[in-house]
């Protein structure tokens, strides 16, 4: 299912950059699509999780559709992210205050504001050793913009 979704949202992406008028970043969508279309969240079974923070996410995600839901839109904004940064998407454009909002969604959704939830999620973003080769590549061609946005938008909203 998630290689399915992974291609649904380079297909969904390529739409959205399309109907703006952006070119399509298709060599980089491909190769995202197909190394993401390999992995599956079963490897996450075997990652090494602290103790404190396996209890966190047990709190955090009372279900499995919980963990698939959080993973896929984990998935869908990095892999926006790094389309939209390949096709020089503007940081002010509407597109990416979507993407922001998406995120802060998703954050809070995941979170609701629980400092110990957040905590346990920078843990694990900061272990990307034990991510799989897909997750691994798809964060680094999408994380520098979507620090860029996130910072933009964070100071925007407090002026």
């Amino acid at each position: 299912m998630e290689g399915i979704k992974a291609k649904l949202h380079g297909i969904e992406v390529s739409q959205k950059l399309r109907a703006a008028g952006y070119e399509i970043p298709w060599k980089l969508l491909a190769g995202l699509m197909n190394v993401l279309e390999m992995d599956a969240i079963d490897h996450w079974s075997e990652y090494e999780f602290p103790e404190e923070d396996y209890a966190v996410f047990q709190e955090v995600f009372l279900t499995e559709d919980a963990v698939f839901e959080f993973y896929n839109e984990f998935r869908r904004l990095i892999l926006y992210s790094a389309a939209y940064e390949a096709s020089e998407v503007p940081i002010e454009s509407e597109l990416v205050e979507e993407l922001y909002k998406d995120w802060q969604t998703m954050v809070t959704n995941v979170t609701s504001g629980n400092a110990e939830a957040m905590e346990a999620l920078l843990r694990v973003d900061s272990d990307r050793g034990q991510w799989s080769r897909g997750e691994q590549d798809l964060i680094s061609k999408g994380e520098p913009y979507l620090t860029k946005v996130i910072l933009h938008y964070d100071q925007a909203r407090e002026e």
